[in-house]
C-alpha cells in the first residue's frame, strides 16, 4: 500500500504568526498469516517546511501487526523508530525515538467503539516539531436506518519542542 498528501497549517495570534506545508508519505506490505492475523510492516515519511529557516525531515520504520480476537474485536499496532532532522537555518539537530501506534476496536451490528494511541518522536506542530504522545475515542451507534451518532474524544501532549517562533518558546503543550 502507498499514501501521500499535502497539508498546510496557519497559526496566527498577535505578532506571534507561523505556518508550514507538510508532505507525509507512506509505503508498507502486509501479509496474511492466518485467517486472524496479518503481519507487516510500513516506512513513512514526512518532510515538513516552515515558513522562514526551518525544515523537518522524518523517517519512520515501523512492523505492523492486525489481529481479530474475536468476530468483533480488532487490535491494530505498529512499533519502530523515528529518525528526525530539524534544520532550523543556523543548526541542524539529528533524533531518535520510539513511534508507536496503537488501536483496539469493537464493531457490533449497530455499534462501534475504538480507542486508539500513538507516540511520536517528531510531529510538526505550529511552534515547531515536537514530541507527542496522542489518545483517542471514537463511538459510533445506528439509531435506525435512516439516522446515527457518532462521538470522538481525542488529546495530545507535546513536550520537547523546538520553537521556530523567533523570541517565544514553550516546554509543553496539552
Amino acid at each position: 500500500n502507498f499514501s501521500s498528501g499535502v497539508q498546510r497549517s496557519v497559526f496566527r495570534s498577535g505578532p506571534a504568526s507561523t505556518s508550514f506545508w507538510s508532505v507525509p508519505a507512506s509505503i508498507g506490505y502486509s501479509r496474511q498469516l492466518s485467517p486472524r492475523t496479518d503481519v507487516g510492516g510500513r516506512v513513512a515519511f514526512t518532510y515538513t517546511d516552515y515558513d522562514g529557516p526551518a525544515r523537518l525531515w522524518t523517517v519512520t520504520p515501523q512492523l505492523t501487526a492486525n489481529i481479530r480476537l474475536s468476530e468483533q474485536t480488532t487490535v491494530t499496532s505498529a512499533i519502530g523508530a523515528s529518525v528526525s532532522s530539524v534544520d532550523d537555518g543556523i543548526t541542524t539537530r539529528h533524533s531518535i525515538g520510539l513511534a508507536v501506534n496503537a488501536a483496539l476496536c469493537n464493531a457490533g451490528e449497530n455499534s462501534s467503539l475504538c480507542a486508539r494511541a500513538a507516540i511520536d518522536q517528531q510531529t510538526a506542530t505550529v511552534a515547531g516539531p515536537a514530541k507527542s504522545v496522542r489518545v483517542g475515542v471514537d463511538y459510533s451507534q445506528q439509531l435506525d436506518a435512516a439516522s446515527s451518532i457518532r462521538l470522538s474524544l481525542d488529546g495530545s501532549h507535546y513536550s520537547q519542542p523546538i520553537s521556530v517562533i523567533p523570541g517565544q518558546s514553550f516546554s509543553t503543550s496539552t
